[in-house]
């Protein structure tokens, strides 16, 4: 639980003080999946996945059908980690709906 809430607060720390972007050009949105991803490969699936939740939360309605599409990806990744395989198909299919509204450019992700 502690080390949810450090990740969570890690995560917040990193929208605000950056305003979207860092001085090497990566966006918050880009820093969170770095960072789920990170925890997903050190097994902390618990914590990456709350990351990407809070991610979800704060900018769902700012992200591009592209990186939606990516983070839930992602999301299902760490759920079939788990086994949690309904939670992982919800995500799944939700990353296909989002890349299917980004249009053409982003088709071969659907292949």
């Amino acid at each position: 639980m502690c080390r949810a809430i450090g990740v969570s607060l890690f995560l917040s720390a990193c929208f605000l003080l950056t305003g979207g972007t860092s001085s090497a050009g990566t966006t918050a949105w880009q820093q969170a999946i770095q960072t789920s991803e990170h925890l997903q490969d050190n097994g902390s699936f618990k914590d990456a996945e709350q990351v990407l939740l809070k991610l979800l939360l704060q900018e769902e309605m700012q992200l591009k059908p592209e990186d939606l599409a990516y983070t839930y990806n992602d999301l299902a990744s760490i759920y079939q980690d788990q086994g949690r395989f309904l939670e992982a198909e919800r995500s799944y299919r939700r990353a296909v709906a989002e890349w299917e509204k980004a249009g053409e450019t982003h088709r071969a992700a659907l292949a």
